[in-house]
């Protein structure tokens, strides 16, 4: 028999979207929450899903895994033996989301990581999928521990977002007749906002003709935490410099006449993305977010070359922690020096140079540059210069 104990309070309540932000987000053009004032700062997929993101850009709808002993019956191991350890992933999407696996890595007692085999990516919505983890550095008695990170990627359109989620098992090989015990500390969330468990269960295998009898175990049930740690030890989000561009981080405009940009905020279009063109902004009664035109050296328009610049120039967004950078036009964009092709996507640094016209590079420049506090950029100012 197992017991269980239940936390009243979760670790990432302090970060979930708030009631009253999931109630404004029912309007397609709110940016805002009317009640709260906080910025909505939907999931890439929220035309599918309707999740918003925690304060690091992760959704609880989209993302909502649970690993579990797939079985309780293992064989008898002793000193200097391997134990295999058969899982199971489940993907507790409310809405028919599937996630996919980039991989899984496993290290015993603090040791090297190790990459996991798998034959399959996709877990479908109310599913599971199997997976083994072993165990092959059992050199004493004691408690020996395999620590597991599973990379967990959700797909929408040509964007992912890709999140580290971690387990562990401590098996204790109680003495020399190989009696062992396997303890799993299972980091799980389940459906609905923000909503998690850890689960610590011991199981014994006897070493006798009794090894099919078990001790009690007690199910403990924590919050749960995302193994954000691991995320830029693994290289899934943030920058190589080591700081991360947050899906909340501010975006400023110097350059610009008013009605050309947004107001200075986070994100808040309804898929998360900024549009770069020649279009009229919403501002001015268009679909545009950013307008970019050619002026001549006496402040007018120049008509000739704002035409080469296409409704639809380019996006920024932020992905997986990175300012990212997508064309769209058919003439493509140049970005620090490298020609970038419609469709292409690359990641932008502080001080990043955008020329949206190749052929004229010094007539329209573009440049980011980051605020950080604390490894995060807390502000993205976009300046122009021609």
């Amino acid at each position: 028999m197992f017991s269980i104990t239940k936390s009243t309070e979760s670790a990432n309540s302090k970060n979930a979207a708030k009631p009253c932000c999931y109630r404004a987000s029912c309007h397609a053009d709110a940016g805002f929450c009317s009640d709260c004032g906080d910025p909505l700062v939907r999931c890439a997929a929220f035309d599918e899903c309707g999740g918003l993101l925690d304060d690091d850009g992760c959704c609880s709808v989209c993302f909502s895994p649970e690993l579990v002993l797939a079985t309780q019956q293992f064989r008898q191991a002793r000193v200097g033996d391997s134990v295999q350890i058969p899982l199971k992933l489940l993907n507790h999407s409310a809405v028919g989301r599937p996630v996919f696996v980039r991989g899984v890595w496993t290290r015993e007692s603090g040791g090297p990581w190790i990459e996991a085999e798998l034959a399959w990516q996709r877990v479908e919505a109310g599913q599971a999928r199997e997976l083994v983890v072993s165990a092959e550095s059992i050199a004493k008695s004691g408690n020996h521990v395999v620590d597991i990170v599973i990379a967990i990627e959700s797909r929408w359109q040509w964007r992912t977002e890709t999140f580290a989620f971690s387990s562990s098992i401590r098996i204790d090989i109680a003495d020399k007749k190989g009696d062992v015990i396997v303890n799993q500390n299972i980091s799980t969330s389940a459906a609905g906002n923000q909503t998690g468990v850890t689960i610590s269960s011991p199981v014994k295998i006897y070493n006798d003709d009794n090894s099919a009898s078990q001790t009690d175990g007690v199910v403990e049930i924590q919050p749960l935490v995302r193994a954000t740690v691991y995320d830029q030890v693994f290289g899934f989000r943030g920058t190589s410099n080591d700081f991360r561009v947050k899906r909340n981080a501010v975006f400023s405009w110097s350059g610009f006449s008013k009605t050309q940009t947004p107001a200075a905020s986070a994100i808040v279009t309804h898929d998360g993305l900024l549009r770069f063109g020649r279009s009229r902004t919403k501002r001015q009664g268009g679909e545009g977010d950013v307008r970019i035109l050619v002026n001549r050296n006496d402040g007018e328009v120049d008509v000739e070359l704002s035409q080469a610049i296409s409704r639809e120039h380019f996006y920024l967004f932020i992905q997986n922690n990175r300012l990212q950078l997508r064309v769209v036009s058919p003439h493509g964009v140049t970005v620090d020096g490298k020609t970038i092709e419609s469709g292409q996507v690359c990641s932008l640094k502080n001080g990043s140079k955008i020329h949206p016209l190749p052929s004229h590079p010094s007539r329209l420049e573009l440049t980011t540059s980051f605020e950080i506090e604390h490894g995060n950029v807390v502000k993205v100012v976009v300046s122009k210069t021609q």
